[in-house]
């Protein structure tokens, strides 16, 4: 787990990018894991920006980065998906 939060080798791992990759590989029920991910990013007012949304995601992308099997999710791009969530606000 490690190996995919630790950035530029710094001996230094973000909280957030922690919980992160704990909530996705943690056994659970994926509505559960969902709103606990939300709860994650989101601010106080229970609302999710497209900052936050794409901390999410680049984190969420790294597991898969890691195994050689990011291409099954897209890419590493995520602006194109986070654009996706917002252009119909």
């Amino acid at each position: 787990m490690c190996f995919v939060c630790h950035r530029g080798r710094s001996g230094k791992i973000r909280v957030l990018s922690m919980k992160i990759g704990l909530l996705s590989l943690c056994k659970g029920h994926l509505e559960e894991k969902y709103k606990c991910l939300f709860n994650q990013v989101s601010s106080a007012g229970d609302t999710c920006d497209q900052r936050q949304l794409g901390l999410l995601l680049h984190d969420a992308i790294q597991i898969p980065r890691q195994l050689g099997e990011v291409a099954a999710f897209g890419g590493s791009n995520i602006e194109p998906s986070v654009r996706s969530c917002f252009q119909h606000l």
